[in-house]
């Protein structure tokens, strides 16, 4: 049925809005061109509830609030068309509060573009005019493919030097930047944020529109430019997205409506004391709403391939960088930001549902557990974890005379101990084997196995090998030597059914094959993943005693293990955060060498 002509948003509309379940929020607040009793021009919808008057100023109305006021919908949604409204005219809400104050003109919290800094209107946009740049190759963000991410602030990595120092647009960086990148050998580019942000010197961390690329660089368009540019190179597009705070510029959204509308009233609360910035209200609806739609709308209109949420640990916490008075208990009276939470897997939840090729990384601090391990198994569903003392801390151990240097290899380490145990990026690698090691002669590598042996004990899995011969796991152990001489056996066996096999069972095959090279170095890459202690000793025992009969050294790269797990001899291990080895080869038993491995 249609709507009648004064309205823009439908009753569906109000639902989804009050439920928060308008996942295309963008497709239906801010600045939108549109027809109404065939007279083109721009419908605008804004988001005021404790407002008692709003109106749309700008370029089409010399900026007169009289002109044209806006009408209130459902819980708080002002709308208004304009006739004669066209993409690049200016524009502004003016909004009188509760008590009849007149507030600062507001940016629109939707906008698509923006003035360039110090001016802040926000600019109407035709949204046909944004091309959709080409997808990056559909592996991009494969666990199976290694990845190396290059951080970059646009604004500084090069400058023009036709326009004195200035800063390159998204065309020139177009190219010049890919290629670099690529050539450079990263997989990945992680774009210091791009948001609309007023201040220069916050390189974007404190942004005021979080729908609209800077203008600094160029359009929208230019934008989608570089975006496709890095997709044609073959580089992954990730963006900085920073949901944990904004700014108190009065053009943004603080005090949006004259209160407290996308933050806190309690400054205890919705302050930020280190950073003098205002945190989201996470436990309003309308607020998690846009932030959400925000996440979505850079995979949706810009085909990015990945989100690295900023200060993710300053939204875990209530008590956050703040005094012992400084901060409100949540209703169980703990410290942990209960709505936060729940936010940032509901967040990474519907990104991976709607984008499953995609990824987020966490930008945390803390020993906060889990949180890159799926929403379903109590973790916060991020792809990875940033890992925040990697560039400190290696700059600082590169720094050190060479002859002091192993004096100081826990700053090294120490980036490997995650409370958590998943998925860990090293500012910019990913917690996995160097491609350099795979490729040693007399090195053989066997990747986790995500099935986590379903329906079969260690005993039987590892004995996989053995099947065929109809030796058990005993007589397996007792008779290890007659077992090597049958793995060149059943070479056939595994190639006709290793597509049949579970996730656990597929890795006992890799390490059958990895024998059968007869590699002086064996490295199984966290073989007790979703392993009980005692399961995991069943697989050791095997495992001990092929390295003793081959005389070969076997490396096990480990998080989290537990006190079960009993180091033998030629074994290497992760445990506790430091490197343990014993009885390797000689040429590997220098430290540094041995971290060269990783």
């Amino acid at each position: 049925m249609n709507q009648p002509a004064a309205q823009i948003l439908s009753d569906y509309d109000l639902y989804l809005l009050g439920e928060g379940n308008q996942l295309r929020l963008y497709d239906k607040l801010g600045a939108h061109l549109a027809t109404r009793e065939g007279t083109e021009g721009v419908a605008f919808v804004v988001f005021a509830p404790n407002a008692q008057r709003v109106s749309v100023v700008g370029d089409f109305n010399a900026w007169d609030g009289n002109r044209h006021p806006m009408q209130v919908r459902g819980q708080g949604y002002w709308e208004t068309f304009v006739p004669g409204t066209k993409p690049g005219d200016r524009y502004k809400f003016e909004i009188v509060d509760r008590f009849g104050h007149l507030l600062p003109l507001k940016s629109d919290p939707v906008a698509f573009a923006a003035e360039v800094r110090p001016l802040t209107a926000s600019v109407v946009v035709d949204p046909s005019t944004i091309p959709h740049p080409s997808p990056a190759p559909a592996d991009i963000n494969s666990f199976n493919k290694p990845i190396s991410i290059y951080e970059v602030h646009l604004g500084s990595w090069r400058r023009s030097v036709e326009r004195d120092g200035g800063w390159l647009t998204y065309r020139e960086l177009a190219e010049q930047l890919p290629a670099y990148v690529r050539d450079m050998g990263f997989t990945h580019v992680e774009l210091l944020p791009v948001s609309e942000h007023p201040f220069d010197g916050s390189w974007g961390y404190q942004p005021t529109g979080l729908f609209a690329p800077t203008s600094r660089f160029g359009s929208p368009a230019d934008f989608a430019h570089l975006v496709d540019a890095f997709h044609k190179a073959g580089i992954g597009v990730l963006l900085d997205w920073v949901p944990g705070h904004f700014p108190d510029d009065p053009h943004g959204l603080a005090r949006f409506d004259g209160t407290g509308l996308y933050e806190h009233e309690d400054p205890r609360q919705g302050r930020h004391l280190d950073w003098g910035t205002l945190i989201y209200n996470y436990g309003r609806t309308e607020v998690t709403n846009f932030l959400l739609s925000n996440a979505l709308f850079w995979f949706d209109r810009y085909g990015i391939d990945g989100l690295r949420v900023d200060a993710v640990a300053s939204m875990l916490y209530l008590d956050y960088s703040r005094p012992a008075n400084g901060w409100i208990p949540n209703k169980h009276g703990g410290r942990e930001n209960i709505d936060a939470i729940d936010f940032l897997r509901r967040t990474n939840t519907e990104v991976f549902r709607q984008y499953p090729h995609a990824t987020t990384v966490a930008e945390e601090s803390t020993a906060w557990p889990q949180v890159s391990r799926p929403v379903d198994w109590g973790g916060l569903g991020f792809g990875y974890k940033w890992n925040m003392g990697w560039m400190n801390d290696t700059l600082d151990y590169m720094s050190k005379d060479p002859i002091h240097r192993r004096y100081h290899h826990g700053k090294i380490l120490f980036g490997l101990h995650p409370a958590d145990a998943g998925e860990v990026l090293l500012r910019g690698q990913a917690l996995k084997p160097h491609p350099s090691l795979m490729a040693r002669d007399g090195v053989a590598y066997v990747p986790e196995g995500r099935g986590v042996f379903p329906g079969l004990t260690v005993k039987e899995i590892f004995t996989l090998a053995l099947w065929s011969a109809s030796l058990d796991a005993g007589e397996g152990r007792a008779r290890i030597d007659e077992v090597l001489e049958i793995l060149p056996k059943l070479k056939d066996f595994w190639s006709k059914r290793a597509g049949q096999l579970s996730g656990g069972q597929q890795q006992m095959v890799s390490i059958g094959r990895a024998l059968l090279s007869r590699p002086d170095i064996l490295l199984l890459d966290e073989p007790s993943i979703g392993l009980a202690p005692k399961l995991f000793q069943d697989l050791i025992t095997p495992i001990r005693a092929i390295q003793q009969s081959r005389g070969m050294s076997i490396l096990l790269v480990e998080q989290n293990v537990g006190e079960a797990f009993a180091v033998s001899d030629r074994v290497v291990a992760m445990k506790s955060g430091a490197l343990i080895y014993e009885g390797l080869p000689a040429d590997l038993t220098d430290r540094t060498k041995l971290l060269t491995l990783f």
